[in-house]
């Protein structure tokens, strides 16, 4: 026996009028994220709202990502302050102040997997001696924060770097989320 609209409309109106309002809000929903970020939406307000939603889901991602990883709770990590210079194809060359002099220093992207040394390089050099922290583990994994945002998530959204599927501990999942959340927030 095949139900039809016309069917499910009388002989089941809440199933029926339910998903018409499923499905209009849906409709709704994808028009919203697809409207262009043109000056008329940003004035209304519809932009920031657009890059407000995009930050809820992907603060959601890496927090969600950050419970099911290991802790990091017993992970200590090192600052230094200084420039990124170039990607290697491995690593990013870093010049970080030692003493007197700057030293060039590599240091692996933490907890991405770098698909595109094109890409990548790009990156490094579109940020390349802008003033940068490194929070760095294990030795040589660094989190590279230039202008308040890590240059890992840049490498993520321009499809340079996937995240790491099976990452060390949930430290750049807890720093990306972070970043997100403060994105929400809109600081």
């Amino acid at each position: 026996m095949a139900l039809n609209l016309t069917d499910l409309r009388y002989d089941r109106p809440g199933v029926y009028w339910g998903s018409v309002a499923i499905l209009l809000l849906g409709a709704a929903l994808a028009s919203f994220f697809v409207l262009p970020a043109n000056d008329f939406f940003r004035a209304l307000g519809i932009t920031e709202a657009q890059t407000r939603a995009h930050a809820l889901k992907n603060a959601g991602y890496w927090y969600s990502r950050s419970l099911i990883h290991a802790s990091s709770k017993d992970l200590a990590f090192e600052v230094k302050y200084g420039n990124v210079v170039r990607f290697d194809g491995e690593a990013v060359i870093t010049s970080i102040p030692e003493g007197e002099r700057f030293e060039e220093v590599p240091l692996h992207f933490a907890d991405v997997v770098v698909k595109s040394p094109q890409l990548a390089d790009q990156a490094v050099r579109d940020a390349r001696f802008k003033n940068a922290r490194f929070e760095i583990y294990d030795q040589d994994k660094s989190v590279v924060w230039i202008d308040g945002k890590p240059l890992n998530i840049t490498l993520i959204e321009i499809g340079a770097a996937d995240p790491d599927p099976t990452p060390p501990t949930n430290i750049v999942d807890l720093a990306f989320a972070s970043y997100y959340w403060a994105q929400l927030k809109g600081d």
